[in-house]
């Protein structure tokens, strides 16, 4: 140890930062002088220590002036001053530690308890090192340091006394001379019980301690010390721990597990607060960045196809007879498929099924995938967990790393709250980001461009395996008295005679148990209103049987206004279908909600405040809520308004502004999702996306170019005459 050298010791709270103080005075104390300030001012020993000043919320008692005496060791100052403020009551320590350089030897003990205050410790530190200061941070498992804790407050014993003490908690070092005392003098103590809820606190501090400090230290040249292997270590790092006959020792080794009576459950609770510790150190993945209710509680059927999804932005698979045939209803909500994907999304694990969401969320945009809170609810009700449901993150992900087993019940799914049909393909529209899959218009223009066969058409939509339909009415039997919601999806609903079919078998089965269920099942339909005035009459005829049973719910999909919606939705006839939504909304007999679906897409941001003004004018002629639901496209992702440049954030936000201006006429919507001031926030995540730009979106914008100029040519439209501010953004996709 040479003359001048400085150690700051940095540990939490039990952390054996005393002791090593010990270890290092003792090895020093020929030539040392110690100073401590603690709780009061008569409480004087060895070394200053930062402790208290740095972490008393409030400091009303007087405090010490320094000097150095002549020998430049720290002495005290017969006098003393009130404290006018806790700042002033840290500078002035602060002063000392940074002006007095003539300091012989220095040691001091940094607990950096409170992370909420206005301190920046690692400045702190870097000043630290600049005054040639070494430092040492001294690492303990926070398991045992929280039960050292624990029984010391519990036995009220001080740790400077435990060595003396016969009821003294286990695991602690001292320093001792060959000619002290034996070792046998020391008792043991009695097997106890901890109490968790009590300890738990104790070792949340702990953890959040040890983030804390590894946050501060981690680009700072500290020397490690692992209290469990303390004089080896101290050894290897130079510190001086033993002077003349004194040595640093365990002076008991009992172990923890043998010692309390509830190790199992301690050490339980334990590695699950380090599991949690490790996903907010970044060091897991975290399942509640993946968890989202919908696996378990949005089914979708594809009835004409036997096919199957869990939500609206998954892929369908197919049901193959087998499976119908092995587990029967199963093969729909629990197949192995099913299973497997919920196990990954509660292990943190994206599962290629979500890509849409993950898409979305990397692009800054809030995905429809479910909040956490919503997953915990249905976590609470499938394990029957007993009590009032109470939302905490970090219970969530203790609850979900429990569940490692594909077999785990918890995986299954049995009371879906919300389930969607799709009847066929059939359609008579060709929008610009759908597909053949559901759509027989662009099936037809496919075949006739040769880009499909017939027989490969007639490949890719097999006939739903024998009984699959009997199967999922035998499925919905299960489920119906408890539904909350069910939906009716195309192709295009209202020109297809298997609605009328499926409507009348739906209406039966949801009678048959209308006496138990506790209100009314919503029923909507998405529709694109471009229907024929025939097939809209047959309609208006079918809607009071519905209304009669459901809580019915019209939703519109459309987005855009006049030229730039046939362009979008290549095929509807805007003046039908304004016509129709007039139809539809001044029948006052008939008893539904209704909104629109916006699926916002590459072409129609541009114009998106018009469309909104074309649904509020609505709601004001009618006098009904207009609701605005949220969808957004990501495949194909060159039609995604993700691939636009950061000026076209500019029209997001003029809507945005408008809508905001316009809060007190906004309709007041029941349906949380398709709510005004709902939708505003989902366009303020949007117009961040655009302006972000974030990633490479060249290919996209390079797919662009050259598929509108197809898309043009086939179906005889001009894209730059529709949207003529699209002009520039055109040009630079063509040069990629």
């Amino acid at each position: 140890m040479t003359q001048g050298q400085r150690w700051c010791i940095i540990g939490g709270q039990r952390s054996g930062s005393t002791w090593l103080e010990d270890v290092i005075y003792n090895s020093l104390r020929k030539d040392f002088t110690y100073y401590s300030v603690v709780d009061n001012v008569d409480k004087i020993s060895k070394g200053l220590r930062l402790y208290e000043f740095m972490n008393s919320e409030v400091v009303s008692k007087d405090i010490l002036n320094y000097q150095l005496d002549v020998d430049h060791n720290i002495v005290l100052d017969s006098s003393s001053f009130p404290v006018r403020s806790k700042e002033e009551f840290i500078n002035s320590r602060l002063n000392l530690i940074y002006n007095v350089n003539d300091i012989q030897s220095l040691i001091m003990r940094v607990l950096p308890q409170s992370k909420n205050q206005d301190f920046n410790y690692v400045d702190f530190f870097k000043n630290l090192k600049d005054q040639k200061f070494n430092l040492i941070f001294l690492r303990r498992n926070p398991l045992e340091r929280s039960l050292s804790w624990y029984l010391m407050d519990k036995t009220k014993v001080m740790h400077k006394f435990l060595s003396d003490n016969p009821n003294a908690p286990v695991e602690y070092y001292s320093i001792t001379s060959g000619e002290s005392r034996s070792l046998n003098s020391i008792s043991t103590t009695d097997p106890t019980i901890i109490d968790i809820s009590v300890w738990r606190t104790y070792l949340e501090m702990c953890i959040d301690d040890d983030v804390f400090i590894e946050s501060i230290t981690s680009n700072l040249d500290c020397k490690i010390v692992n209290y469990e292997n303390l004089e080896k270590e101290c050894r290897e790092n130079n510190i001086p721990i033993r002077l003349d006959n004194s040595s640093v020792i365990k002076l008991h080794d009992k172990k923890y597990e043998e010692f309390l009576t509830n190790y199992d459950e301690v050490l339980k609770v334990f590695k699950d607060m380090e599991y949690v510790k490790k996903i907010k150190n970044k060091e897991l993945p975290d399942p509640l960045d993946t968890i989202c209710d919908l696996k378990w509680n949005y089914p979708i059927f594809n009835l004409d196809r036997g096919e199957f999804r869990s939500c609206c932005r998954t892929p369908s698979r197919k049901v193959d007879q087998g499976e119908l045939d092995s587990i029967g209803i199963d093969a729909f909500l629990n197949s192995k498929h099913q299973l497997q994907s919920r196990l990954d999304l509660i292990q943190g694990k994206k599962h290629a099924d979500c890509q849409s969401c993950w898409k979305l969320e990397n692009s800054g945009m809030t995905s429809p995938r479910h909040s956490t809170v919503q997953f915990a609810e249905l976590l609470h009700k499938k394990k029957n967990t007993p009590g009032e449901f109470i939302y905490n993150e970090d219970a969530l992900r203790i609850d979900l790393n429990s569940i490692t087993d594909i077999n785990d019940p918890v995986l299954t799914s049995y009371h879906p709250y919300m389930l969607e049909i799709s009847l066929g393909n059939t359609c008579d529209m060709k929008c610009m980001y759908c597909s053949h899959h559901y759509s027989t218009q662009w099936g037809s223009e496919k075949i006739k461009w040769g880009e499909i066969t017939q027989e490969q058409l007639d490949r890719e939509f097999p006939k739903a395996p024998d009984g699959f339909n009997e199967k999922y009415w035998e499925w919905f039997d299960t489920v119906k008295l408890h539904l909350g919601r069910l939906g009716i999806i195309g192709g295009e609903p209202l020109i297809m005679p298997e609605f009328y079919q499926f409507a009348d078998r739906l209406i039966e089965s949801i009678e048959s148990v209308k006496d138990q269920r506790k209100q009314k099942m919503s029923f909507w339909i998405v529709t694109n209103m471009n229907t024929p005035p025939n097939y809209l009459e047959k309609f208006f005829k079918y809607l009071p049987k519905l209304t009669e049973v459901f809580n019915v719910e019209i939703l519109v999909s459309m987005e855009s206004v006049g030229e730039r919606a046939e362009y979008i939705r290549n095929g509807v006839n805007w003046n039908r279908f304004v016509n129709n939504l007039d139809k539809l909304l001044s029948r006052k007999d008939l008893n539904f909600t209704f909104g629109f679906i916006l699926s916002l897409n590459v072409l129609n941001i541009s114009s998106l405040k018009e469309f909104v003004q074309f649904a509020e004018n609505l709601y004001l002629k009618y006098d009904k809520p207009v609701a605005l639901k949220h969808n957004i496209i990501s495949f194909p992702d060159w039609q995604s308004p993700f691939i636009l440049t950061p000026d076209f954030a500019d029209y997001v936000e003029d809507c945005i502004e408008y809508m905001k201006t316009r809060t007190d006429v906004m309709p007041i919507v029941q349906d949380y999702f398709g709510r005004w001031d709902q939708y505003i926030i989902f366009l303020e995540t949007l117009s961040a996306s655009i302006k972000n730009g974030v990633g490479d979106k060249s290919a996209e914008r390079k797919k662009f170019a050259s598929w509108f100029d197809t898309y043009d040519h086939r179906r005889n439209l001009k894209l730059l005459e529709t949207f003529p501010e699209y002009v520039g953004f055109y040009e630079m996709c063509r040069v990629y």
